[in-house]
């Protein structure tokens, strides 16, 4: 029999795989179906069979369009051997996915346009010109230019909007803060800081706080200009902190955090990964799943920016946002 996709329920068989049957009377498949749809809404089919001389009851539901599916008017989800409601978190997540959006791509509903800091759309529509992988007519509207980026929608800015471009994203989002410190060890810190701002401002500030506070050491290779060897590799530094921004779940009210210790750098964000990916997937090639699907596309751009401007060049990166 094949299997849907929603599933199959098999009852007559015991937990070790055991042949039990199953005594049904003329009405039992009917009571059983209207109890399911009564109490889930749910269309099921079940068919009695015989397996082994003895009856079972197959139960056949296909995949729901519609989920979280809930019953007796409450979300549940199975965890482990136990069953416990959904939060609502969990059901936002279910929801989303449903309708085949990210988060960031919603309408911010407590927001309006005034919200939104117009100067810095600007400053992105040049920049962005500057490097040619998005060209945008410069003599457009920043409102025009935002809904053409699809960042502004039933007018209304996104969320995503709000993040990248916002007066005062932190207003709507607390939890979009960038939390960064230098430590000797687990309980020594010597010093920390929080950044705030844009998604853009947060990626500045962070390089601006390792420039700060890693150690450097000169290496003379013959040329005039003596070469500067940072403690960590700013490139490799700014790239984990734009995906520690760009990906992570702001459903979820834990800051993003960066540590850095004498012998290492951790970079953390809350979210698990996308399905269907894994830590084993991703050390082969992989499909890619952004978690906030417009502030990833934003990001591609300004990555570009960022890479052709350098981190050298401290007074080009001053006026970028």
């Amino acid at each position: 029999m094949p299997i849907p996709k929603g599933g199959l329920i098999v009852i007559g068989v015991s937990r070790q795989g055991r042949i039990q049957g199953v005594v049904v009377g003329r009405e039992t498949l009917r009571d059983w179906a209207n109890q399911v749809v009564q109490g889930t809404g749910v269309q099921l089919s079940l068919k009695s069979t015989k397996c082994e001389s003895k009856t079972l009851v197959v139960i056949s539901v296909a995949e729901s369009h519609i989920k979280p599916v809930l019953y007796r008017g409450r979300p549940y989800k199975r965890v482990g051997s136990t069953i416990r409601e959904m939060s609502v978190e969990e059901i936002t997540r279910l929801v989303l996915e449903g309708r085949g959006v990210t988060w960031d791509e919603l309408p911010e509903i407590r927001a309006s346009i005034d919200d939104l800091a117009l100067e810095k759309v600007k400053r992105f529509t040049e920049l962005a010109n500057r490097i040619g992988r998005r060209p945008i007519p410069e003599e457009g509207e920043p409102l025009k230019v935002l809904v053409k980026l699809g960042l502004i929608q039933e007018g209304k800015p996104t969320r995503a909007a709000i993040l990248l471009f916002g007066d005062r994203p932190q207003r709507f989002y607390p939890q979009a803060i960038l939390k960064m410190g230098r430590f000797k060890s687990e309980t020594l810190i010597i010093d920390d800081k929080e950044i705030e701002g844009t998604l853009f401002e947060q990626v500045e500030g962070a390089m601006l706080y390792f420039r700060d506070r890693l150690q450097t050491r000169f290496e003379f290779t013959g040329e005039p200009q003596r070469k500067v060897i940072w403690e960590y590799p700013l490139d490799a530094l700014r790239e984990a902190v734009i995906n520690a921004v760009c990906h992570r779940d702001y459903l979820s009210n834990a800051l993003s955090q960066i540590r850095i210790y004498d012998d290492r750098g951790v970079v953390w964000n809350s979210g698990k990964l996308p399905e269907p990916l894994d830590p084993e997937k991703l050390k082969g090639e992989h499909e890619s799943i952004p978690r906030n699907r417009r502030i990833a596309e934003m990001f591609f751009y300004a990555c570009w920016l960022y890479r052709a401007l350098g981190w050298g060049n401290l007074e080009d990166l001053g006026r970028v946002w």
